[in-house]
């Protein structure tokens, strides 16, 4: 982090300050749980808690100053604002801004983290660079991957997420890229946006901020948003990405290799290369090729591009493949949207053998949830071998696909998981499911019940 004095960011917070204003924050910290020594802690008012009421135990455990929105009883400097959540993201932004980072943004409906990771990957190999860490996204998540800007930074990954209106307005206005892309648009958190037109709406907030500011915004040729982009931002350049597809950056002769990863050549304006990828799922292209030209735009030559793709390992919940004796399990647990789960559907179906998906409702899709979760029952015939459901709404896929293994009891399912795997038999078994139906659990009785064979 770039250090500054309380007296430096009194005036940029508004912030009435009780004690010693000469004093210097080399850290923040927001959870009372973590090391707290020498840093400011933001007391941070949240729906099942209140940080105001970890201030005393975070200054006795050495914190040199707290932010918070009333005066407390402590003997270290506090700095007093109406609005915790909304000054810490002021001083990410004030770190962000005494920076001479380039900075670089992702939003979109699915893909956002792993678009991230790649271009981590070929920005590292450039110079020192940070990202957002797991998916960090949000008015806190942004305002926190700020704060990792240091003096010696040379590149920043900032991953920006919503879930309704206005939010990517905000974060993107704290994270100032000089450059932003946005990864596609499709049906997820429905409820808050309302349908899949307040959805492209609010993503492209993003290319909103950076087009009015002297950037470069990229979006997905592939999309179906696409020629509303072009007409939406005509007096802009906007540049473009794609599969199969003539765009700024595309790929060409995309073929499977092994475990569900792929090759293809990346077509360029500069040159043209053979990429094979370590991350598996055919999805992984569009997103190869998304951070090859948002890498691009902030200097990447052809050589970091290749080497920065091509050494990706996979993350456990986002596609994670592991060959567990007879078993191929892929641990796509993490979340689920349409789109990302119709993508595990099309990589699953590419594997010889016996092809079992578990499939956990999807979450925030509002008033057309039971048609989309239907929707994914069809698109899976003639994909998978076996179609197995946990929840209420997953039900309506596995029906459509024709499926008779309808859970509602989790143990239940989990006994029926650890029979399957444990029979002897060949396959391939997938799970994929919203974060909130928490379908790591099933992941980890398979490999808890394999692990005793």
């Amino acid at each position: 982090m770039i250090s500054f004095k309380i007296s430096e960011i009194k005036d940029v917070l508004n912030a009435t300050v009780i004690g010693d204003e000469s004093v210097v924050i080399n850290e923040i910290e927001h959870d009372s749980r973590k090391d707290v020594k020498g840093k400011l802690f933001v007391a941070i008012k949240g729906e099942a808690f209140d940080g105001h009421s970890f201030v005393k135990s975070v200054c006795e455990s050495g914190a040199v100053a707290v932010l918070v929105e009333k005066e407390c009883d402590v003997n270290i400097p506090q700095i007093i604002v109406d609005n915790s959540i909304k000054a810490l993201g002021i001083i990410g932004k004030y770190v962000r801004e005494k920076s001479k980072a380039k900075v670089v943004s992702i939003t979109g409906t699915c893909g956002k983290t792993s678009v991230k990771e790649m271009t981590y990957s070929i920005l590292s190999n450039m110079g020192n660079t940070v990202a957002t860490k797991g998916n960090l996204n949000n008015d806190i998540g942004v305002p926190l991957t700020l704060l990792t800007i240091d003096r010696e930074t040379e590149f920043a990954v900032v991953e920006l997420g919503a879930n309704h209106p206005g939010e990517i307005k905000y974060t993107v206005e704290l994270a100032k890229p000089d450059v932003a892309l946005i990864n596609n648009v499709a049906s997820a958190h429905l409820e808050g946006f309302g349908d899949i037109n307040g959805v492209y709406k609010t993503k492209s907030e993003i290319l909103d901020y950076v087009t009015t500011n002297n950037g470069i915004g990229i979006v997905n040729a592939c999309d179906s948003f696409y020629s509303k982009w072009l007409e939406d931002y005509a007096e802009y350049n906007l540049l473009s990405f794609g599969v199969g597809k003539n765009a700024t950056y595309y790929a060409t002769d995309v073929k499977p290799t092994e475990n569900g990863c792929f090759e293809f050549t990346l077509n360029t304006p500069n040159f043209v290369s053979s990429i094979k990828l370590r991350v598996p799922g055919v999805h992984n292209v569009s997103n190869a090729v998304a951070a090859a030209i948002l890498s691009r735009q902030v200097g990447a030559t052809e050589e970091h591009i290749v080497k920065g793709l091509e050494t990706v390992e996979p993350s456990k919940g986002r596609f994670y493949v592991e060959k567990i004796g007879n078993i191929r399990l892929v641990d796509d647990a993490y979340n689920a949207s349409v789109k990302s789960v119709e993508s595990s559907l099309d990589t699953i179906s590419l594997f010889e053998g016996k092809k079992v998906f578990v499939f956990g409702d999807m979450g925030e899709l509002g008033k057309d949830e039971i048609a989309l979760h239907q929707s994914i029952g069809e698109h899976a015939k003639g994909k998978v071998d076996s179609f197995i459901s946990i929840g209420k709404l997953a039900k309506y896929s596995a029906e459509v696909f024709g499926s008779q293994c309808i859970f509602e009891d989790r143990n239940e399912l989990k006994d029926y998981l650890l029979k399957l795997v444990t029979s002897g038999e060949e396959m391939t078994i997938a799970i994929k499911g919203s974060h909130g139906m928490h379908m790591e659990e099933f992941v980890k009785c398979i490999k808890e019940g394999l692990s005793k064979c």
